[in-house]
This record gives structure tokens, sequence and C-alpha cells, in this order.
């Protein structure tokens, strides 16, 4: 859903590409907490294009997926537009355009 390819896996960790970036997935062997029912605390975030935004959320949407944060412009630490959301494993997501 998110375009993301597996480069390498290994016992502990997975390396992804996504477009020209990288990022690293570790099983970790200490337990963390997930989010509750509505929580972001926990997340993986993804920058896209302030052009594609838009369709981004609207294909989350589609797909049934509820923008957590509901003001897509509320955010007290960074700039931009977000959208937070589940995925189907409980993980937490947020897309967002970081723009000004």
């Amino acid at each position: 859903m998110l375009g993301c390819e597996i480069e390498r896996i290994s016992t502990h960790f997975a390396f992804m590409k996504a477009g020209g970036d990288f990022f690293v997935l570790y099983k970790n062997p200490d337990h963390v907490d997930p989010n509750g029912p509505a929580g972001t605390r926990f997340h993986h975030a993804f920058i896209v294009a302030p052009q594609v935004f838009d369709q981004a959320v609207t294909n989350m949407e589609a797909r049934g997926y509820v923008n957590l944060l509901p003001d897509t412009k509320k955010h007290t630490s960074f700039p931009g537009r977000h959208f937070y959301f589940h995925d189907l494993d409980g993980n937490g997501i947020e897309i967002t355009d970081v723009t000004g």
C-alpha cells in the first residue's frame, strides 16, 4: 500500500526501500506497549510531496482508514499536514507533507 520494497532481511532487521529513501525495521527483544485505540505516540512517518498529500489521504480514506488527528493542519511539533492511522497490525503510521 505504501510502495515500500524489502531490500534485505536478517534475523533481527528488515532493510526497506521507499522511493529513494531507506529505513530499517528492527525486532526489539523488549516489548513496547502499543498505542491505544486512537493513540499516535509511537508511529512511523512517511513524507510525501505537498502536491500528492491530498491524493494520499483520499486513497487511505477510500480504504477505510480514519485520520486519528482529525484536523490535518493542527500539529504541535512539526509544520505541514498530517494523516495518522493504524495499519492492519495496529502499528501507528503518519503521512505528512512537512510544509510550512
